[in-house]
């Protein structure tokens, strides 16, 4: 989730430098430099530099489709290894190199320590320490567009890459459908996994997939149409021009709702009801920059591969909690990640209890299942939805304790209180509404 804040960056991150460099380099000038252009658009050059690249990525998938679809496989790696590498030089410059080793790292796991279960601790182990080094040595108490950004995308595709390898030496009968689906049981070439890891169409922000669907695109099997190239030109330009509606309504709502304005006095001497619908609103338009990002269908999503392979613990609840407390530390170091996904965890736990309330109880099984009241509940489900999103975006987008924290005081902790105490009332609500017959589901 972190990694899509970077494409709307260009929106948030005006300097005090880049505010005086708008007069002085505007394109009439004369001066077309990157710098010029961002100084006039209002962004950091680093912002631009990255929307660039991800709008490029539409004229290099063309050309792989006109021109290379069909030809030998080691050609689309090379391919894509040198646009990824490209588009990493371009962004980051000679910090490239971060992503560099830690993929011959990760192909020198697989081919010396190969399918074992040592393998996948070793590459667990080295790819977080090594994302959270850098997490480390590069934070700061805002949203930075640096190399650590399409790096953590690359550490969850690598953890994911060393699972799936690891499954493709067990016997299928162990397998799930799933598992089963992405097991990779041939050995991988340098230029295939440098391929898969140096994607241009995935390098930078994500989305997450499979290496077996990467070596299918490879050998142009990944297509709607068996043998011939899959019919994509129409949807990608409909994903593209909504992107596009989505970046200008986000350009355009933002000056609105800045992050910053949470810090103020104006904000802090605002009623209640007020500081409460301004947080939704923000909510809302906050979520735009991540659905631009991922306009995709995300054809794998590794964190329910993670939350799915602990299922051996026999609770679903630990399960989700580990992978949720996984996801915070893949976002960061910092605090607000660790609230976010805390309050996630919390509001599941109880929508599932809600849930469950509904299907045992037989008064409220009824109530729900009336059309009347179809439009009344959803203006409901609605507004617990808008607000609640919003609330736990906070300590996401802020970081800092000092930030979220004033900003939870400022509307006396609601979530957390509405949510604690509702889960506390539970077991009451069903003793109320429960025949005895369903009890055992408390």
């Amino acid at each position: 989730m972190g990694v899509a804040l970077g494409l709307m960056a260009a929106a948030e991150q005006v300097t005090a430098a880049e505010a005086g460099l708008q007069g002085a380099l505007h394109p009439s000038t004369g001066d077309w430099s990157l710098e010029a252009a961002a100084a006039h658009l209002g962004t950091s050059q680093d912002a631009l530099k990255l929307f660039i690249s991800i709008v490029l990525g539409y004229p290099f998938a063309l050309f792989h489709r006109q021109f290379l679809y069909g030809k030998q496989p080691h050609m689309i790696h090379l391919y894509n290894t040198a646009l990824g590498l490209w588009m990493a030089y371009f962004n980051f410059g000679f910090q490239m190199f971060h992503s560099l080793a830690c993929v011959l790292f990760q192909f020198l796991v697989l081919r010396l320590i190969g399918r074992t279960i040592t393998g996948v601790a070793t590459t667990f182990i080295f790819q977080m320490i090594y994302l959270l080094a850098g997490y480390y040595y590069t934070a700061t108490d805002q949203y930075d567009i640096k190399w650590t950004m399409p790096h953590c995308v690359l550490t969850l595709k690598l953890i994911g890459l060393s699972l799936d390898y690891y499954d493709g030496g067990k016997d299928k009968a162990q397998l799930s459908k799933e598992q089963e689906l992405h097991m990779l049981p041939k050995e991988l070439s340098l230029a295939e996994v440098s391929g898969f890891a140096y994607f241009y169409g995935a390098f930078l922000v994500g989305p997450q997939f499979a290496m077996s669907s990467y070596l299918q695109m490879a050998k142009g099997e990944l297509t709607d149409q068996p043998g011939h190239r899959p019919n994509s030109v129409t949807p990608a330009l409909k994903r593209l021009l909504l992107g596009m509606f989505y970046v200008m309504v986000y350009m355009l709502g933002k000056p609105y709702f800045p992050d910053d304005y949470f810090l103020t006095s104006e904000f802090a001497n605002r009623s209640l009801g007020y500081r409460c619908l301004f947080i939704c609103l923000w909510g809302k338009v906050t979520l735009i920059k991540y659905v631009t990002c991922w306009l995709v269908a995300v054809s794998h999503p590794y964190p329910l591969h993670i939350f799915k392979r602990l299922k051996f613990l026999g609770s679903k609840m630990v399960s989700q909690g580990l992978t949720l407390l996984f996801l915070a530390i893949w976002h960061g170091l910092h605090s607000g990640y660790f609230m976010c996904f805390f309050m996630e965890f919390v509001i599941v736990y109880h929508e599932n209890q809600v849930l469950q309330l509904i299907e045992d109880s037989p008064l409220l099984n009824r109530l729900t299942s009336r059309p009347e009241l179809t439009p009344v509940l959803y203006v409901l489900q609605q507004s617990f939805h808008w607000l609640f999103m919003g609330y736990a975006l906070v300590p996401f987008c802020l970081f800092a304790w000092d930030k979220w924290v004033q900003v939870y005081k400022s509307v006396y902790f609601v979530g957390h209180v509405i949510f604690f105490s509702q889960i506390l009332l539970m077991p009451s609500y069903r003793k109320l509404l429960v025949p005895k017959k369903h009890l055992k589901h408390q």
